[in-house]
């Protein structure tokens, strides 16, 4: 009885430390997405010389907002 107590302990220890992991990975996505977005947005910029308007640096930054939050829904509705 005790060890079955102890199982089940260890395994909801277990799945915890799994969710943590893998929703700490999800903020890190994310950032990624929205900061890769950006020096994109920025880095075209320069090249087309529209660093006045910033039109594809707002551009790409929202793309990679949004793509981002849609890998987190894909991930958090993923079981």
């Amino acid at each position: 009885m005790e060890t079955d107590k102890q199982n089940k302990q260890e395994e909801r220890e277990k799945e915890s430390r799994s969710a943590l992991g893998r929703y700490s990975g999800l903020a890190f996505q994310m950032l990624a997405a929205v900061v890769g977005g950006y020096f994109l947005g920025n880095w075209i910029d320069g090249l087309l010389n529209t660093t006045n308007s910033h039109a594809f640096l707002i551009t790409f930054t929202l793309i990679g907002v949004i793509l981002g939050m849609y890998m987190t829904i894909k991930e958090v509705l993923k079981k």
